[in-house]
């Protein structure tokens, strides 16, 4: 979250060197910035995209070892039956 957005001091002092007075300036400051915190309270941070990547390159790693592992056990079936059928074909 960019500071400058949080500097309610310096803010809230420009509001009074313009002639606002005190407690306006106070006010409008405090409720612009309870506005700002609500309203980017629920905005992912870098940490939290990191997290949800980690996660997913997870269970992507772990789908193509299923997938390639259920692929070679496949083929491996089918040559040992191809195996068999030949072997039956011609028998010894």
């Amino acid at each position: 979250m960019n500071n400058a957005l949080h500097d309610t001091l310096s803010v809230t002092r420009r509001f009074k060197e313009s002639g606002m007075e005190n407690s306006q300036a106070e006010a409008v400051v405090e409720t612009t910035h309870r506005s700002i915190v609500a309203a980017t309270a629920h905005l992912a941070t870098k940490t939290d995209l990191k997290a949800e990547l980690n996660a997913l390159e997870s269970r992507l790693a772990w789908r193509m070892f299923v997938t390639m592992f259920g692929t070679m056990l496949g083929t491996m079936i089918g040559v040992a039956g191809l195996v068999v059928a030949v072997l039956r074909l011609f028998p010894a």
